[in-house]
């Protein structure tokens, strides 16, 4: 029977719930053409066949036909269907080294397909080492020992793996797995199999405690000789040491807290104990007697007793996900055993940001303020000139500003727990104590003020995060404060203790005075180097000569020396009218004395760049003021002094 167009275009257009009407409207036909078409009274035009298979979602087969397509027959082999299906009952049936015709084999496809079944019954079978290769039994590289780590756990085969591990490198059994477990370091991590190992378990609570217990337990079998043994024992950093900071990191960003708090008690436990461990040898009087190689009993304990940090990279992610508490509790616990942490301004400000209780200007100059010291270039990149200067007026730019200030108010407290936190010089006849730290507990006033004028003088410390800050003019030139207060020095011979104290607090006071002098010209100089950069913003090389272009030379003329005065005020610091800094410019910049090459010293100036210069101002002189002045300046000269002030700044 001859198959109906028609009678399958009304079958369709009925499904879709559509009238005639309807229907002819999408295709751009009349009604009437539909009812044609149904009633077999006509066909449509071959050009409608496309739109009406798009329409309707067949093909144009089958409205010509009113058949479907019979599904596409996929054969595949028998290795490739027990990994598809997983199905480990028909292994028995299968050669696990014989190939198929698309030249793989039953392991092949199962770590493809991700068959946790199958490869659990071959690992059972014939080890882990046979999933990764068929050398299985010498040799391990370290890739291999990776890819058989992330299957023994994820099959739950791991104490299976521990007890037939083998390698000529790392010993046999249970020994050889723990060492073999020292390889796996932070390069390790990136890894493919490793990645895959932590993610599962940082996502399967289900994970039985022996695989943790295996994997990240310290075990004794983990110290090893360190070459002589009179050397002591090292402990070989397993994958504990680098996999459960990893770990834990992986809970924190999968913010799974349960294996939060497990992964958390885990770490604080372990290095409570290699605490205690260190403790009790460190009481002993002997701990640091040395032996003929050098090593002592504390640092043995050291080595036997290492800590676990919490990941830097852990802290800063809870920073940037504004769980600020959770992320000071964490390095809280690194800091409390001398392990890397993140700076302490970074959570002070990240708390000013997530308490919302500070404007934004204050915490520009919040994130501007390192250790308790404001630094000058952090504030002066906000550009803004209110900012800065409440900044400046607030905060020291050096650490001597604030010791100065608790030594006047003898706020020896704090100034003990600066000295202790910040590690300020240490010196073998101080009882212990550091060199300030010393001094505050003893009560040493002398010693302390005597401290703090040769620290600023530059006898112990440099100039910390504001290095270039501080400095003064002579004669326009910037010279650094350090090289002319180095040479200073109190002479207190003969003088009674009381004297010394008051001839140190003047000195400290002078100080004060020279850093607030210094907190001054930066201040200056920003602004006129802000004024510099508005006025001449605009003026560039290419304004110059658009105008010079249309004419417009008085113009030029005129921008050239606006922009020639604000680099004079800004980078040479000169003073007065423009004649008199263009004049100071000229004699110390383009006037010079140099070697004639034989051996005689003579004088030397830019006679061009003078002249040019100087006609220039007088030129300006006689646009601006009227003033009938003749001077020769060429268009030239114009070009000449547009690339010279342009290239001067």
């Amino acid at each position: 029977m001859a198959h109906s167009i028609g009678k399958t275009i009304a079958e369709l257009r009925k499904a879709k719930g559509w009238t005639q009407v309807e229907l002819a409207e999408k295709l751009g036909v009349s009604d009437k053409a539909i009812s044609k078409w149904e009633s077999e009274g006509g066909f449509p035009e071959i050009t409608q066949l496309p739109v009406l298979a798009s329409i309707f979602e067949v093909s144009i087969d089958y409205l010509m036909t009113g058949k479907t397509p019979e599904a596409e027959i996929i054969v595949i082999s028998k290795a490739e269907l027990c990994a598809k299906n997983d199905d480990a009952s028909m292994l028995d049936s299968i050669n696990v080294d014989i190939k198929d015709e698309k030249g793989k084999t039953v392991i092949d496809y199962a770590k493809a397909y991700g068959s946790k079944n199958v490869l659990t019954a071959i690992i059972n079978k014939y080890g882990v080492e046979r999933i990764v290769s068929k050398n299985y039994r010498y040799d391990y590289s370290q890739e291999h020992f990776e890819e058989c780590l992330y299957f023994a756990v994820w099959t739950n085969t791991l104490n299976l793996f521990v007890s037939n591990f083998q390698s000529r490198h790392y010993g046999n059994g249970v020994d050889g797995f723990r060492i073999a477990l020292t390889g796996l370091d932070e390069k390790c991590l990136t890894n493919s199999f490793l990645q895959k190992l932590f993610k599962y378990l940082t996502t399967d609570e289900s994970i039985p405690q022996d695989v943790f217990d295996t994997l990240f337990s310290k075990n004794d079998k983990d110290i090893i000789a360190s070459g002589n043994g009179s050397l002591g024992y090292t402990y070989c950093k397993p994958i504990w040491d680098v996999g459960v900071s990893y770990l834990f990191e992986c809970a924190i960003k999968n913010q799974n807290e349960k294996l939060f708090d497990r992964y958390f008690e885990f770490i604080r436990l372990s290095n409570k104990k290699s605490s205690d461990a260190i403790k009790v040898v460190s009481q002993d009087r002997n701990c640091n007697h040395r032996d003929y190689y050098g090593n002592t009993p504390l640092k043995t304990a050291i080595r036997k007793n290492p800590y676990i940090a919490i990941r830097i990279s852990s802290i800063e992610w809870l920073i940037a996900n504004d769980k600020i508490e959770l992320a000071e509790k964490l390095n809280n616990l690194n800091v409390s055993y001398g392990l890397h942490s993140v700076d302490n301004d970074i959570l002070r400000v990240a708390k000013l940001k997530a308490s919302k209780c500070v404007d934004e200007e204050e915490l520009a100059i919040q994130s501007s303020i390192h250790g308790g010291v404001l630094s000058v270039s952090e504030i002066l990149a906000t550009k803004n000139h209110n900012l800065i200067k409440n900044a400046l007026s607030k905060y020291p730019i050096h650490f001597i500003e604030t010791l100065i200030s608790w030594y006047m108010k003898e706020n020896w407290r704090a100034m003990l727990e600066y000295a202790i936190d910040n590690n300020v010089r240490c010196t073998t006849n101080t009882g212990g104590y550091i060199e300030l730290a010393h001094y505050v507990v003893n009560f040493d006033k002398k010693a302390i003020g005597e401290y703090l004028f040769n620290s600023w003088n530059g006898y112990k410390f440099g100039q910390g995060i504001n290095a270039g800050c501080f400095y003064y003019y002579e004669g326009g030139v910037k010279k650094n404060l350090f090289d002319h207060t180095s040479s200073k020095q109190l002479y207190t011979r003969r003088k009674a203790p009381d004297e010394i104290i008051a001839m140190v607090e003047d000195a400290l006071k002078e100080i004060v005075k020279e850093i607030e002098l210094c907190k001054k010209r930066i201040l200056e100089d920003f602004a006129l180097q802000f004024d510099k950069e508005t006025t001449i913003g605009s003026l560039t090389k290419e304004f110059f000569y658009n105008e010079l272009e249309k004419g417009n030379t008085d113009i030029v003329i005129i921008k050239l020396c606006v922009r020639l005065e604000a680099i004079l005020k800004s980078d040479y610091h000169y003073e007065g009218d423009f004649s008199e800094m263009l004049k100071k410019y000229c004699d110390e910049k383009l006037n010079w004395r140099e070697d004639d090459g034989w051996g005689y010293m003579v004088d030397r100036s830019d006679e061009q760049t003078i002249r040019t210069l100087h006609s220039l101002r007088i030129k300006r002189n006689s646009i601006v003021h009227s003033e009938k002045s003749q001077v020769d300046l060429t268009m030239e000269d114009i070009r000449y002094c547009i690339e010279y002030i342009c290239k001067m700044g």
